[in-house]
């Protein structure tokens, strides 16, 4: 497991160059679509900022919170282990899934982890501070 974590974080950090130059390949929601997306449910708001900057920054209350560093790990735990490591259950490989950070970067470098592991419905929401801007209830 953790042989396959480190290649997909070399095979990640080689593309990192291309996503930083615009070539995002996963939908980038709006406040407004990015609300909708919570009152669905159905859909996990995965925050990969790091644990500090949930208390410094504030935090979306329907987040779930894996740091980017963790990603890799997590994604391949087992649905017990992973319960038992963050507290709510793996999301399925098929699963709405919106991932956020502080700004976007980290969110799209998670998404592609994840793309790489099969998560299918990924978007990317532009960050804490978009939903701050926008008057976004924070926990």
């Amino acid at each position: 497991m953790l042989r396959r974590a480190r290649g997909l974080v070399a095979n990640v950090w080689l593309g990192f160059r291309q996503m930083s130059q615009g070539s995002n390949v996963f939908p980038v929601l709006t406040f407004t679509e990015a609300r909708k997306e919570i009152q669905g449910k159905k859909t996990v708001f995965l925050d990969v900022r790091e644990k500090g900057e949930l208390s410094t920054d504030g935090r979306i209350a329907e987040g779930k919170n894996i740091p980017l560093t963790e990603v890799p790990i997590a994604m391949l735990m087992d649905d017990e282990t992973f319960l038992e490591q963050y507290g709510f259950e793996k999301p399925a490989n098929d699963q709405n899934i919106v991932i956020y950070c502080k700004a976007g970067i980290r969110a799209e470098l998670a998404a592609k982890f994840m793309s790489q592991l099969g998560y299918t419905n990924l978007k990317i929401y532009p960050g804490i501070n978009d939903w701050k801007e926008n008057g976004g209830e924070l926990k």
